[in-house]
């Protein structure tokens, strides 16, 4: 082949691998813009909105208290056996949901759906916190993020709620089936600045969304909600982080307070929140998918009981683990090391079966160490 035919055979494979480029950006910018699970970046005109609320975002981000940096290089600690850090088909056990009890004046009932999904009922009410009742914890059915305990209760099944609360836009707790599935049964929405660009794209009606910077209260259904702050971060693109915000609540009704935490690193915001609010009937605990190199923004079981200890919490209930793979411990670990930690700083926690509900007079009942006694009746 001479120097002519060679150099046309180059130029057309070089304008064929350009072809196919060109199109591979065209479908994945066509994805990015299309595909609603993704959610919706905020408005400049938002983010003006968002700086004369909140002190915490600037140069078009929210921003911890004190910044941190995720050590993305060195990850993974794995448990002694790394290989049960999923669980087998079947060794979590899970309850089936029929329905749920009747709620009285002046108690609570929760009822843990696996990993941070919770159904909390005070007064009569039901709030309905991060729920996410797909089969992957991601923007596609079939990638990664896979739940390996079953779902207690379907999303047609699921009844009424007054309010549903979100804690950030992660995947893991922002689920775009799920909030498409049981708007129509939704009264109001808590949300996060930012979180609500998501749901208004997914079809909510924006009159249902009430949106929160930190440390900012609102009345919604009855309840009277604060948010709180965390040392987390955001984002459904790895590109576009922080465009929302991200938080804990304390809700309170009848001189009833809980506390649920979302996602958070430890930090003082346990001991302010404390200041403000006295101690605590409930604490909703993130404890679950943590490594030493994500200390910052997820707490590891042992600061999780300091983080009790310093909101004077009657009792924990910890979730964030026993539904998703998203980090290399073992998926019975967190409980493991959370009931030990509280057991030896005399701090009461609840650790019912997913799809169990636990009312607030009831709790000793559900402080079983069921992962340890697998296949047992219950």
């Amino acid at each position: 082949m001479d120097e002519k035919k060679r150099w046309r055979r180059g130029k057309k494979i070089l304008l064929g691998i350009g072809l196919f480029l060109c199109v591979f950006v065209i479908a994945a910018l066509a994805f990015v813009i299309l595909w609603k699970p993704l959610g919706r970046t905020p408005s400049k005109a938002q983010m003006k909105e968002y700086e004369s609320r909140t002190d915490a975002f600037y140069d078009g981000q929210f921003h911890t208290k004190d910044p941190f940096v995720v050590d993305t290089v060195v990850v993974g600690e794995p448990s002694e056996n790394s290989s049960e850090k999923r669980a087998k088909d079947g060794e979590i056990p899970v309850q089936k949901i029929e329905r749920f009890p009747e709620n009285q004046k002046g108690e609570w009932d929760v009822t843990w759906f696996g990993h941070s999904t919770v159904m909390l009922q005070m007064d009569g009410k039901k709030i309905f916190i991060d729920p996410v009742l797909s089969d992957y914890s991601s923007p596609v059915q079939f990638a990664v993020g896979k739940r390996m305990s079953e779902i207690p209760m379907e999303k047609e099944n699921i009844p009424y709620v007054d309010v549903l609360l979100l804690s950030h836009d992660h995947y893991d707790h922002l689920d775009y089936n799920t909030i498409r599935a049981i708007d129509d049964r939704v009264g109001e929405y808590v949300v996060p600045l930012g979180v609500d660009q998501h749901l208004i794209r997914w079809g909510v009606d924006k009159n249902k969304i009430h949106t929160f910077a930190w440390w900012e209260s609102q009345d919604v259904a009855g309840f009277t909600f604060t948010s709180t702050p965390g040392r987390h971060y955001s984002g459904r693109l790895p590109w576009n982080q922080n465009q929302s915000l991200w938080c804990g609540y304390v809700i309170q009704a009848n001189e009833q307070q809980i506390y649920y935490t979302g996602d958070t690193g430890y930090g003082d915001m346990f001991q302010e929140v404390y200041e403000k609010f006295g101690k605590m009937d409930l604490m909703i605990v993130e404890n679950g998918q943590y490594d030493k190199a994500w200390s910052q923004c997820h707490m590891m079981p042992e600061e999780v009981v300091q983080a009790a200890l310093d909101v004077q919490a009657d009792v924990i209930l910890p979730v964030h683990w026993g539904t998703f793979v998203l980090a290399k411990h073992k998926w019975s670990e967190p409980a493991e090391r959370v009931t030990k930690a509280a057991k030896e700083e005399g701090v009461n926690v609840i650790t019912p079966i997913i799809g169990q509900t636990v009312n607030k007079n009831k709790t000793e009942q559900y402080m079983t160490h069921w992962w340890n006694e697998r296949w047992r009746e219950w």
